[in-house]
């Protein structure tokens, strides 16, 4: 949990001890296991997880091929933009990589919070442009060629290469299996 809060201190400026406290008090602990679906294909999608421990990856389905399009650490926010924001089926499916503990944001709750009180409308506008930020991530990435997409993983995310099934991040980089061993090996 203490990450959690200095994630709220360094990224929403002005937060009292019990504003703190009480967005902790509306959230609830998960324990995902390996394999676990956090937000399903179709389902819609009424809650964010901040990630405390583990990591969750995002994926899509595209030419009945499932595609992974992200992964979510701790300290970062795992949602679906667009079923939440717009209230439809995902198209997307997020599911934990490994064993990880996250904290639940119901929809509902946080509309009421952000509602009461103008600390937590700016935690409203924060999750906003982060996830405005995430795609445009995700966008810039699909131009750059695999191995500028492999350094820049490595880069972004030390440490990833031991955590992470060596498919799932072939996978993300779009490229084979084969093609990441060869990166690799030339390392």
């Amino acid at each position: 949990m203490d990450n959690f809060i200095t994630y709220l201190n360094e990224n929403i400026v002005s937060l009292t001890e019990n504003e703190v406290k009480t967005i902790i008090d509306a959230g609830r602990t998960e324990i995902l296991q390996k394999g676990d679906i956090f937000i399903g294909y179709g389902k819609r999608t009424d809650k964010i997880a901040f990630i405390l421990t583990g990591i969750l990856e995002m994926s899509i389905i595209i030419n009945d091929n499932e595609r992974i399009i992200d992964f979510f650490y701790p300290s970062s926010c795992a949602m679906d933009f667009f079923s939440y924001s717009m209230d439809s089926p995902s198209e997307s499916q997020i599911a934990a990589i490994q064993k990880s503990s996250i904290l639940v944001f119901g929809k509902d709750t946080l509309k009421k919070l952000f509602n009461e009180n103008a600390a937590y409308k700016r935690i409203e506008q924060f999750i906003l442009e982060k996830s405005n930020q995430e795609i445009l991530r995700r966008i810039r990435w699909m131009y750059l060629s695999p191995k500028e997409r492999y350094e820049t993983l490595q880069e972004n995310y030390p440490g990833i290469i031991q955590q992470v099934p060596q498919y799932k991040i072939a996978s993300f980089l779009n490229v084979t299996p084969e093609w990441l061993s060869k990166i690799r090996a030339a390392k």
